[in-house]
């Protein structure tokens, strides 16, 4: 293996595979899951292929350096920086938090996809964030990423001082040694300074303080290409490092499904590699050790969907819980054969076309990739004809990878986030001809250190675009944002507080992809995602509709979430009538969750004739009426009593920018006389159900009652209020 660091990743990930195998058997076996003994007999089998791997020899023999020790100390301040606020990106709340938890559940009729079909992918990546998750919380859970980077940093640089000290030596001096001055600035004395370069790109940084799951496949990826390049073992290390390589390919694959592009080449070099050694029982063994990793997640899917990788390929599949079609993301990549082979280009000048939601301008260093894989080409095609093929093997096995897998992405995906381990391959190589050139003299080594200006301005150029909001969560950190989250880092794993768990008996995801934060209740409580329903599952729509029909007139607490907010809350009480649900209880979620991350969540009852109705209570004349307040200026009854209960959702939709306590005061009208009826206390919390008895004595006949504020600058809302006898009566 390249590194210690590697291995002990390796064993990590491993471990949790192993769990979800455990689980897995469990599931099928119908007995409980996530029990101590799944997880002894997990960690059993893991420690047998530890011991395995731990045959396949290191090459670790680059001490750490001051540098080393200072970009792993940027790296780890700026993941956890990143980490100080949540990760509120669409993929996180829809499917990432709940695909991370233990077990195997039934997501289609116990569940009703809560996370789209977004959750049936390999979750093997999610999972490892939740050891991570579960010491750390929510917020620093997302250091796994950090983790990976950490090791990614130390194989690049244990690969770079092995090309050029090691046994990679005779490669990179094949052309002769550098001489006088021009050594000391070599940065093979420094490989650690010139990795640091090549790990902080922007697509990598972007996973920062994310529950993104790219960036923990790239270990695995550069330990396939360091086993690829380096020089063969004997006959029985040679089958044992076959076994690990294959390994690492299934675990890179299960990882995540659109790695599948860099297995091709990958495995075709690596078998011409070893044909000495290759024989059916081997070839059946790595075949074996590549395919256990995803078979978990291909038998719970065939299973649960009756498509193995659902969503894809449903046109031979035929899952009745997708669409009759083949899924792909149509936005992204190139449109015809000619943007196809233009690709490379357009990546450099067009990097707003098609190829991520969220794109970085700096591609300069990109140019210097495809200027290194031209070399790389020329090169070996020269050296083929001179007879002396080994020259430049390292380099030309790289660049064969990158080309077909270059290929290969652009026509599958062409999203810049699914070729992270392309371009940081095709950094290397870049930095494997930087290192070439730095021993051929003078003039080529000032080539070389011209040709590293791109790299050396892309860190802080990624660092400060990704620090600034160009990043899967869109957070510009800020110092105000940084103070209000910190004191939740390490204590956020509860989302919702225990009377409103105590409350919730299903989730009904109407307005929003929220499953993940429905899942963080802690229980397995049902979650019904409406959006899956008429989509995915619009052939089961009826039935589904159904049982949350079943659950609200049966006197379960049926839940949804949807964001804070005065605007969003009246857009949903309106949806509310549209659809036909009445919101009986409104709380607003801000354990964990502060400011504009928060959720409000609203209970449901069927409308059965009712309507969603809404008071502003403005201060003074600032109050608000009319078609601003949802057509709901007054609410008129007849007089009956001098005393009168009235009941409703009283609070503050601003509580989230400014909470200030304050009163509603509730304003009696009969035509000929106005008086104050009764005051209700809000702003202690955004939302709570009030109960107040009003006082209309000296009034007569019809009367309308409106709120105000008590307080200038801040409206409260009376929502779905109620009147009553105060003795009980109607």
């Amino acid at each position: 293996m390249s590194c210690g660091a590697f291995y002990v990743f390796f064993v990590y990930t491993v471990f949790i595979w192993c769990c979800e195998f455990a689980d897995l058997a469990c599931w099928l076996a119908g007995i409980r899951q996530t029990t101590l003994l799944s997880r002894l007999a997990a960690l059993l089998f893991t420690c047998l292929i530890a011991g395995k791997a731990a045959g396949v020899p290191k090459r670790e023999n680059v001490k750490p350096d001051r540098f080393f020790a200072f970009g792993c100390m940027a790296i780890a301040i700026f993941f956890a920086a990143k980490s100080i606020r949540p990760d509120m990106s669409y993929d996180t709340q829809n499917y990432h938090l709940l695909s991370q938890i233990p077990g195997f559940v039934d997501n289609l009729h116990y569940h009703a996809l809560p996370g789209r079909f977004q959750m049936f992918g390999f979750r093997l990546g999610d999972r490892m964030f939740y050891p991570f998750r579960l010491l750390l919380g929510l917020r620093m859970g997302t250091l796994l990423n950090a983790a990976a980077l950490l090791v990614l940093y130390r194989q690049v640089t244990v690969f770079l001082e092995w090309f050029v000290s090691g046994d990679g030596a005779d490669i990179a001096g094949a052309s002769g040694g550098g001489k006088g001055r021009w050594e000391k600035w070599a940065f093979w004395k420094w490989p650690s300074f010139l990795a640091f370069l090549l790990v902080c790109r922007f697509e990598i940084l972007q996973e920062s303080g994310s529950y993104m799951v790219e960036l923990a496949a790239l270990p695995f990826f550069f330990e396939m290409i360091f086993l690829l390049v380096r020089g063969e073992e004997q006959r029985r290390q040679a089958e044992r490092e076959a076994f690990m390589f294959c390994m690492f390919g299934g675990l890179l694959f299960c990882l995540k499904m659109t790695n599948i592009v860099y297995l091709a080449p990958l495995i075709l070099l690596y078998l011409w590699k070893i044909r000495r050694y290759l024989s059916p029982g081997l070839f059946a063994v790595c075949l074996a050790a590549g395919a256990a990793p995803v078979c978990i997640y291909l038998v719970y899917n065939g299973i649960t969907t009756g498509n193995p990788v659902f969503p894809y390929y449903n046109t031979i599949f035929k899952s009745p819980y997708f669409f009759d079609a083949d899924f792909k993301d149509q936005r992204w990549g190139p449109q015809g054969w000619r943007e196809l082979f233009l690709w490379a280009y357009y990546m450099i000048r067009y990097p707003d076309y098609r190829l991520s939601e969220i794109y970085n301008t700096y591609n300069t260093d990109l140019a210097v990739i495809y200027l290194a894989v031209a070399g790389t080409c020329a090169a070996a095609l020269t050296a083929w004809v001179k007879e002396k093929r080994l020259s430049y093997r390292t380099e030309g096995a790289m660049a064969v990878v990158f080309v077909c897998s270059f290929l290969a992405w652009a026509k599958t995906t062409g999203h810049i986030r699914y070729f992270m381990a392309g371009i940081l391959l095709g950094g290397v190589l870049a930095a494997c001809w930087y290192l070439r050139l730095m021993r051929r003299g003078r003039g080529s080594s000032a080539a070389a250190l011209l040709l590293a200006i791109p790299f050396l301005a892309r860190v802080p150029h990624a660092a400060n675009a990704v620090w600034n909001g160009k990043e899967w969560a869109l957070r510009v950190e800020s110092r105000e944002e940084i103070q209000k989250n910190l004191p939740l880092v390490f204590r956020d794993r509860q989302l919702f507080p225990d009377d409103l768990k105590e409350r919730i008996d299903v989730f009904f995801l109407t307005w929003g992809d929220y499953g993940s934060y429905a899942r963080l209740i802690g229980e397995d409580i049902p979650v019904y995602n409406r959006y899956s329903v008429v989509s995915e599952l619009s052939s089961f729509q009826d039935a589904y509709l159904s049982e949350i029909e079943g659950y609200m007139r049966g006197g379960k607490g049926v839940y949804d979430l949807f964001p804070q907010g005065r605007e969003t809350l009246e857009e949903y009480l309106e949806w509310m009538n549209d659809a036909g649900w009445y919101v009986c209880d409104l709380e607003y979620v801000d354990t964990i969750l502060k400011g504009a991350q928060s959720y409000t969540a609203a209970g449901l009852r069927m409308a059965d004739g009712r309507s969603n109705t809404w008071y502003e209570a403005g201060f003074e004349e600032e109050e608000e009426s009319g078609d601003e307040a949802g057509e709901h200026d007054a609410l008129r009854f007849v007089k009956s009593g001098d005393t009168c209960r009235l009941e409703a959702i009283a609070g503050d939709p601003d509580y989230w920018m400014i909470p200030f306590p304050f009163q509603i005061i509730v304003m009696a009208d009969d035509g000929s006389r106005v008086k104050e009826a009764g005051v209700i206390p809000v702003g202690v919390k955004e939302y709570e159900r009030a109960e107040v008895i009003l006082d209309l004595s000296g009034l007569e006949g019809e009367i309308a009652l409106t709120f105000k504020s008590s307080q200038e600058g801040k409206a409260g809302i009376v929502i779905n209020p109620a009147l009553s006898h105060p003795d009980g009566g109607i």
